[in-house]
């Protein structure tokens, strides 16, 4: 449990409930407006699909669109948020949870604590940095839940032929191959989170 502020400014103790999606995704308002479309229906789904969604409570970019989806559309929307970061990045005051923190070790901590899958949108650096902690977590055992990467219009295939030349190489395991999905479209990742 931990002591956090709600959206009305009250200090409640927040338990985390099941269901928990934890979104990794980018903050960066200067990407196509098709991205932050994705974003926005990403929210609205998990929300229709009575699934929580906990991130890292920013008020831009992709982080806002679906934090403000999820929200608009009932679903219950928890941000852990590193107080130093807001020089660079907007909390966004309207979740249902905010957890403080104060580094950004911390905040991964807490979310690959309390979710019960982890879904990766676009992003930049701090999504790339995410999406290997999971995924090298996962490879060590360390992990249980499922990782989908949603691969909309191709945007991680230069990673993932990246990952897949490590393997070839023998810098990665190859049983790395299995331990995450990859998608295409919103609709596919919710059919896989329904079954998580």
């Amino acid at each position: 449990m931990f002591c956090v502020l709600n959206s009305s400014g009250k200090v409640i103790i927040w338990s985390p409930m099941s269901r928990n999606v934890c979104v990794f995704c980018g903050a960066n308002n200067n990407v196509a407006k098709e991205y932050k479309d994705l974003a926005r229906e990403c929210g609205e789904l998990l929300a229709m699909n009575n699934m929580n969604v906990i991130y890292g409570g920013g008020d831009t970019g992709l982080m806002g669109a679906v934090s403000k989806a999820a929200k608009a559309n009932g679903s219950q929307v928890t941000g852990v948020f590193p107080i130093f970061i807001e020089k660079h990045e907007k909390l966004n005051h309207d979740l249902d949870n905010t957890v403080f923190v104060n580094t950004m070790f911390e905040r991964k901590e807490l979310l690959l604590k309390d979710a019960d899958s982890f879904l990766i949108l676009p992003g930049g650096f701090g999504t790339l940095d995410e999406l290997f902690e999971v995924l090298t977590l996962k490879g060590l055992s360390q992990l249980e839940q499922p990782i989908i990467l949603l691969n909309y219009k191709n945007y991680w295939t230069p990673l993932l032929n990246l990952m897949e030349y490590m393997i070839e190489l023998g810098f990665a395991r190859k049983n790395m191959r299995t331990i995450y999905d990859t998608v295409s479209n919103m609709h596919e990742a919710i059919e896989l989170l329904k079954k998580c």
